[in-house]
């Protein structure tokens, strides 16, 4: 088990990292422009050794925790379909199936783009994405439950077992 690097070259001669996090590890990475990026076992997260034009964007399939830089060129997350985007602030996307997408927002202010809809997102709201009916919807949520696994942590309240379950397999390979 180890966390796999590898890096691409574009015709743009940017060149992309990506990051692999295997079961039972997480990761921290600092970006180009000091984002400093969690990555939770199972993750994968693909990014610019440096942002150039108009758009800072990395895409991500699994979770990680962001805490992002401020800065005048806007900050996005891809992860399936849904679009994150971020003005400088503190939050976690769970992304590690193709059907949904959440994010939970610590501090600051982020927008979820989903088909068309833009939903903004408040501190202490998470926001579903659904891309089996299409559905986003927000609600407000005790936020330290979202984050614990940054401190090594499982956080369960009123979870189904099978959910518990695959959060535990996916630390535990």
């Amino acid at each position: 088990n180890h966390i796999m690097y590898d890096t691409v070259r574009t015709a743009r001669e940017i060149a992309y990292n990506t990051l692999i996090i295997p079961a039972g590890f997480t990761y921290n990475v600092t970006l180009a422009d000091g984002t400093e990026v969690t990555l939770n076992a199972g993750s994968r997260l693909k990014y610019p050794e440096e942002f150039v034009g108009d758009l800072r964007e990395v895409e991500l399939s699994g979770e990680a925790y962001f805490e992002v830089r401020h800065g005048e060129v806007p900050f996005v997350v891809r992860a399936n379909d849904a679009e994150i985007k971020v003005y400088g602030t503190k939050f976690n996307v769970r992304a590690y199936t193709e059907k949904r997408v959440a994010a939970v927002l610590v501090e600051g202010s982020i927008g979820v783009e989903y088909r068309g809809c833009n939903v903004m997102m408040r501190p202490n709201e998470l926001c579903r994405v659904d891309n089996i009916n299409g559905d986003i919807s927000t609600e407000r949520v005790d936020v330290s439950k979202y984050i614990a696994w940054t401190e090594g942590m499982f956080m369960f309240e009123r979870d189904r077992l099978q959910d518990i379950v695959s959060e535990l397999s996916r630390w535990y390979g």
